[in-house]
């Protein structure tokens, strides 16, 4: 058996194949040696079901995974980049919304070059998601030139933009991938895979009908992304014949059950926001950067939501709603709210300018221009309260009877067009102003 230091990637081999292929959409085309099927047959002891058959014979390039949990995504995903990695020379990407989100990908890729095939020249190994530090690299010989290149695969966090403009790639991963901003991949992640003809990968759980990877998905439906193909919807959890753990459908929700084991994304008729902030009792201040979010109002209430930034978690301290009142009146009450505390910036409704001003004269704080991408919004304040990374303290009573009673709009079939209500909203809608734009700043 040859060395499978020489193993290169046959992506658009059928799985019956052992020859080369005519031609290969990759940097290494020329240098195929064998199937990747044989690899994961016969040194990894992998044997796709019938549903990650139909995966790994896709020609896309771009492959999603969009189906219920359990039915093999991470499994049929760290398959794909297994042969790459295994490809003198070759660079791939496992991109999360934060470190943690790569962690399993990784594990599973180690695992399998290093423990079942055995490969020894591993130049470094590392997975400490806290230090952002995640990366199998390998030195490998090419089988042509005989020279020593090194192939990798590194973790990434969507956190860290900057992180994602080095280098072109011959495959990506997107772990998760509804939770990463849809920009990271638009902007910054699929222009790397150009120069190369790399691939994209990507996984995750239907989550609603309101984020990029759903209106990604009906765009393929209506043949607008040829290059694209997406797996997984509407296929049961039970399809993976390997799946052990039963999942009993009354701990969720008739929409949790519908994504979580049908694989088939729900509306989001009634609660916009499913997960529910952590309450914490103590009142006083935190350390950190200040920051405050402003919805102007006079017959609707003026609203500021005052929070700080820790730890890599957003803190709501305090909250102020009134109606009826001057700028005058808001700005003295404000002032004894906050004391000597220094605000980093107050992120303010743009429909609001002669009141920033007067606000900015009054106060001396930096003012922010809010983007009223409600949509966007919304899924920034969503993921940050399921990460377990929005706080509330129990004092900020309106703000917590706001998040309870926030739902979409309704039509005649009781469905959600995905437009929120307009009522009762004011605090929520300064908390979101700040959410987003602190995210898009990278403060979270």
């Amino acid at each position: 058996m040859r060395s499978p230091l020489f193993f290169v990637y046959a992506l658009r081999m059928p799985e019956t194949t052992t020859e080369s292929p005519p031609e290969y959409h990759g940097a290494l085309g020329d240098k195929v040696k064998i199937s990747k099927w044989w690899l994961w047959k016969e040194m990894l002891g992998y044997e796709p079901h019938e549903e990650q058959r139909k995966f790994h014979s896709s020609n896309a390039q771009h492959r999603f995974w969009y189906g219920p949990k359990r039915l093999g995504k991470t499994t049929a995903v760290a398959a794909e980049i297994v042969p790459i990695l295994l490809t003198p020379g070759s660079r791939s990407w496992l991109i999360g919304a934060r470190y943690e989100n790569v962690v399993r990908e990784w594990e599973t890729i180690h695992d399998w070059v290093v423990h079942d095939i055995g490969v020894k020249n591993v130049k470094r190994a590392v997975c400490n998601p806290r230090q952002g530090d995640i990366s199998l690299e390998l030195i490998l010989e090419d089988p042509v030139t005989h020279d020593h290149v090194l192939s990798f695969v590194q973790g990434k966090s969507g956190r860290e933009r900057e992180s994602l403009q080095s280098e072109e790639l011959d495959a990506a991963v997107l772990c998760e991938m509804n939770y990463i901003n849809e920009g990271v991949w638009t902007r910054e992640v699929r222009p790397r895979l150009m120069t190369r003809g790399g691939i994209s990968l990507g996984a995750c759980a239907p989550h609603g009908t309101t984020n990029w990877v759903h209106r990604a998905y009906q765009k393929w439906t209506d043949g607008m992304l040829p290059n694209y193909e997406f797996f997984g919807m509407g296929v049961e959890a039970t399809a993976n014949p390997f799946n052990e753990e039963s999942i009993d459908p009354f701990e969720m929700t008739e929409a949790e059950y519908s994504e979580v084991v049908r694989g088939i994304p729900t509306p989001k008729a009634g609660r916009i926001y499913r997960s529910f902030p952590t309450i914490i009792e103590d009142s006083r201040p935190p350390d950190g950067l200040h920051f405050v979010g402003v919805d102007f109002g006079f017959v609707h209430p003026f609203a500021a939501v005052f929070c700080t930034v820790q730890d890599e978690n957003l803190i709501v301290w305090k909250t102020y709603k009134r109606t009826k009142r001057t700028i005058d009146k808001h700005s003295d009450k404000i002032k004894k709210i906050l004391g000597k505390r220094e605000i980093e910036g107050a992120v303010c409704d743009p429909a609001g300018a002669g009141d920033k001003r007067v606000l900015r004269e009054r106060l001396g704080w930096p003012m922010k221009r809010a983007k009223k991408d409600v949509i966007d919004g919304i899924q920034a304040v969503t993921l940050l309260a399921e990460q377990g990374r929005l706080l509330v303290m129990e004092q900020c009573k309106d703000l917590i009877a706001e998040w309870q009673s926030y739902e979409w709009q309704e039509d005649r079939y009781g469905f959600a067009k995905e437009v929120p209500r307009k009522e009762n909203d004011d605090l929520l809608d300064a908390l979101r102003y700040v959410v987003y734009w602190l995210k898009r700043r990278r403060y979270l």
